[in-house]
């Protein structure tokens, strides 16, 4: 009996410690690289990401949460780990940029909100998947 308790725990533990490196792993790829906010004819700012970076990111955290969800077997890893280091991590990339605004703050409570919310459903439909094996 102790032997499957122990094989969660490691799992669980990797788990933990592995989903923050992948999903900084993931920002740098996606978002790591973007360029200061552009100045459009018509007057209005935008970036500094572009709409396929952002994507791209999201479909990355929806594999990281499936894969961590499924190996795991648990459905709180994904969630808790994935929105502590996306919102920890585009907090100290927004607070840092050059052309700073001072409403980073907003750009992280959404970040957090929407990681949250996002990464709970993958996790849960993941889950729900593999014990449906």
């Amino acid at each position: 009996m102790r032997r499957p308790v122990a094989r969660t725990l490691t799992k669980q533990l990797t788990g933990v410690l592995l989903t923050p490196i992948a999903v900084v792993g993931g920002y740098l790829l996606w978002l790591g690289w973007h360029e200061p906010k552009h100045l459009q004819p018509d007057g209005r700012q935008t970036g500094p990401y572009e709409t396929w970076q952002v994507l791209g990111f999201t479909l990355t955290l929806a594999v990281i949460a499936v894969a961590i969800t499924w190996w795991s077997k648990t459905a709180w890893i994904a969630p808790v780990m994935m929105t502590t280091a996306t919102t920890a991590y585009f907090s100290a990339d927004a607070a840092t940029s050059i052309d700073n605004d001072g409403l980073w703050p907003i750009g992280a409570v959404l970040v957090l909100i929407g990681t949250a919310i996002g990464v709970s459903l993958v996790s849960l439909i993941a889950l729900a998947m593999r014990n449906a094996q």
